[in-house]
């Protein structure tokens, strides 16, 4: 039972191992959001947004442990390369997920009966198509709005990295924006978690290796109270009093705990947590569609367990068969040619499309395009 330290340098063509602890705080994240859906509006404090930040707050210190530790290594941030292994975690399985479920609204297979539902999914389509989906929806597809957070932070995020070496530059730069994120009173206020999440790991960075002298005890009281305090006043779940609390957490998760082999298991829902978070709403309609037959559609429990069983059962045959399939052939196949650049700007080149449709429709409509920030 070791530590393994995400922000340790790697040689050329190594990949960054695992930490189970981390593996573990992506399952419960993951599965604070599912428990949230298939409960509605009876679970109390908004859990599901919590788990949705905690996610946010983890994928910021994740990336960016993984940029510090390139450039320790070779000494240089390779941002085609950073933009390509977005594109090839992400972007297949969003768009499998979603092309699936339109397909699913266009034909009338699902939501026949509700067609007001099925108008806005098709009004909404070209935001997700194109990565700018920010704001509140609700139906089975509303989840998505979180990957295009973390899209558009990640092809911000390179600019900075690539304009300005120095840590103590980019730590302030990223404080400026998370003081301005702050304010924000829309889904906007998620990027908060992602650039905590960023911040943590330079500021890890500039103290490596990490020996905080504060006791574990105090630290893990420390974020309980934060979390409790963000909830019992009912403060967003991705404001600062939450978001503190949840880079506390992982700071811990990465410092002082280990890679206990009990861990396992949950470390494995972790490991596909991203297939699962894209599945579980629209699998939550199929279970409740199941349960319907049965006479069970009211049994919140039933509903949870049913839909978790049916989404880990997916996300996991998606991992093994699909995904790790195409980020070997990215690993693998993807160079800097034409391709491998096409590749790597798809995201960025999606995100601009979608902001111009944005300013478009503002125009259309006479509201203000930057009111949505705020």
């Amino acid at each position: 039972m070791t530590t393994t330290s995400v922000l340790a340098p790697k040689k050329q063509g190594q990949h960054a191992p695992r930490m189970l602890t981390l593996d573990c705080v992506r399952a419960i994240a993951c599965m604070c959001v599912v428990l949230a859906h298939t409960f509605g509006g009876t679970i109390p404090w908004d859990i599901g947004s919590y788990g949705v930040s905690l996610f946010c707050v983890l994928s910021g210190f994740l990336i960016t442990s993984l940029i510090i530790a390139e450039e320790r290594s070779s000494f240089n941030f390779d941002v085609i390369s950073f933009l390509q292994r977005r594109a090839v975690r992400i972007l297949p399985m969003y768009f499998m997920v979603l092309g699936v479920c339109i397909a699913l609204v266009k034909f009338g297979l699902i939501l026949r009966n509700h067609e007001e539902q099925r108008r806005q999914i098709l009004l909404e389509f070209p935001y997700w198509a194109t990565l700018t989906h920010n704001f509140t929806s609700n139906h089975f597809l509303a989840h998505l709005w979180s990957i295009s957070i973390e899209e558009q932070f990640y092809c911000v995020m390179p600019v900075i990295f690539i304009c300005f070496r120095s840590c103590a530059i980019r730590m302030t730069i990223l404080a400026c924006l998370a003081a301005f994120m702050s304010f924000s009173q829309n889904r906007n206020i998620a990027f908060l978690a992602i650039i905590s999440g960023s911040y943590l790991a330079l500021f890890i960075s500039t103290l490596s290796p990490l020996k905080p002298k504060i006791p574990t005890a105090s630290l893990v009281l420390f974020s309980a109270a934060l979390l409790a305090v963000s909830m019992q006043f009912r403060l967003s779940p991705y404001g600062p009093v939450a978001v503190v609390s949840f880079v506390t957490l992982i700071w811990l998760a990465t410092s002082r705990a280990k890679n206990w082999s009990a861990l396992k298991p949950i470390a494995y829902v972790g490991k596909i947590s991203y297939g699962l978070y894209l599945v579980h709403l629209p699998l939550g309609l199929v279970s409740l569609h199941i349960l319907t037959k049965f006479g069970l559609q009211d049994n919140q429990w039933c509903l949870f367990a049913l839909t978790t069983i049916l989404s880990i059962a997916i996300a996991a045959t998606f991992w093994e068969l699909i995904e790790k399939q195409i980020i070997h052939w990215g690993r693998v196949y993807l160079r800097k040619d034409y391709i491998g650049i096409a590749v790597a700007f798809i995201s960025p080149t999606l995100v601009i499309v979608g902001a111009l449709l944005f300013i478009a429709n503002c125009i259309r409509t006479g509201e203000n395009p930057f009111a949505s920030f705020l």
